[in-house]
């Protein structure tokens, strides 16, 4: 892909494409709808090690490999998730169809996900 300058703020970029990395564990999803050219980020973590609250002391968890699906506004907030609906109120709305297909891509994907709106929750779709 050819780079370019990005002058004003002189540093140099590129075009980065559907499900490409853009560093180890980070990757762009295209995910049309909400705007022609929306895109979310996918994060793949390490495992990760937590004490429950409330049971025994040095008890811990493990969550393997956690997939985080930094949604925007594909997936507007946790409301919007529960109710299966989309934002399409701005005048650069796209499409209802690839609305609904973005956010089925995502809960493909995402054992939790960050909304555009609000915080992180548990995507029970999953599976």
């Amino acid at each position: 892909m050819a780079h370019r300058a990005h002058h004003r703020l002189g540093f140099w970029c590129r075009e980065i494409g559907d499900r490409e990395e853009i560093t180890e564990g980070v990757m762009v999803l295209a995910t049309p709808g909400h705007t022609e050219n929306h895109a979310s980020l996918v994060l793949t973590l390490e495992d990760i090690v937590y004490q429950e609250s409330g049971g025994f002391v040095g008890h811990s968890s493990v969550i393997k490999s956690p997939c985080i699906v930094v949604a925007g506004d594909a997936i507007v907030s946790h409301s919007y998730y529960l109710q299966n609906k989309f934002w399409d109120y701005n005048s650069d709305f796209f499409s209802k169809e690839r609305s609904i297909r973005s956010q089925q891509t995502i809960c493909e994907l995402a054992d939790y996900i960050i909304p555009g709106h609000g915080t992180v929750f548990y995507n029970a779709r999953r599976g």
